[in-house]
């Protein structure tokens, strides 16, 4: 992949959205042991197969099935230009969120903390603390931004292997086997792993594309049991 389309992916790539308040909140792996469901008869979620997904509908059913859930979120995106991280939580209940991106090319580390009374931003970077105008709803802020599921699940040609338990739900394991239509996108070789509950909600997934030269790797977690949203020492008293 030359320059210019490198360049092109990451302005396509917008990461709006996505922090949690700190780093690394659920392990690599999500998946617990197997419930003895065969993928043979489990019945996959709109817009799963068992060997297809159609990435624009995967996002709707995943959107739908988390509405008013509390959750956190991680997504990490790395390729030879660098890092970017985006970590979330959203309290729907609670009328609380946080979203912190990271970006190594940008050398930004920005946290934003959410209440029912206002918001607050704080760079880490300058540790500078300043308070936002701005309204929010847990459907606003509580979602990464579509390209985050949508992108890295296209045009894959995936294979479901198991049905386990993530977070104490049933949830169907996948096999990354490659790319469907090399000749129709830039990535002509895939490989990784999709965990998507029988509901839909994508729950992770680590996919690597690339082709010669050129390397994009996607890491993604969600976690449901437990999602707290814990006010910021930054955030200034009242």
């Amino acid at each position: 992949m030359n320059n210019a389309h490198r360049k092109l992916g990451l302005l396509c790539f917008v990461v709006v959205v996505g922090c949690a308040g700190c780093a690394g909140f659920a392990g690599n792996d999500p998946t617990g042991g197997k419930t003895g469901e065969s993928v043979a008869t489990v019945s996959f979620p709109t817009g799963w197969g068992a060997d297809s997904v159609d990435p624009a509908t995967a996002l709707q059913t995943h959107r739908q099935s988390l509405a008013g859930q509390p959750r956190q979120s991680r997504v990490a995106i790395t390729d030879d230009d660098g890092n970017r991280t985006v970590i979330r939580a959203v309290d729907p209940d609670a009328q609380t969120a946080s979203v912190r991106l990271l970006d190594s090319t940008l050398r930004t580390d920005t946290e934003t903390y959410y209440t029912a009374e206002g918001s607050y931003e704080y760079d880490h970077t300058t540790a500078t603390a300043t308070q936002q105008n701005e309204t929010w709803t847990p459907a606003s802020v509580g979602f990464h931004a579509s390209n985050t599921i949508q992108r890295p699940l296209r045009n894959l040609a995936i294979e479901a292997q198991t049905v386990t338990t993530v977070d104490g739900t049933p949830a169907i394991t996948y096999t990354v086997k490659g790319i469907q239509s090399p000749n129709q996108t830039p990535p002509n070789a895939a490989t990784g792993s999709v965990v998507v509950t029988k509901q839909g909600s994508v729950m992770a997934f680590t996919i690597r594309k690339s082709n010669d030269g050129y390397a994009r790797r996607y890491h993604y977690r969600l976690q449901t049991e437990s999602a707290p949203v814990t006010k910021p020492s930054w955030v200034p008293a009242n």
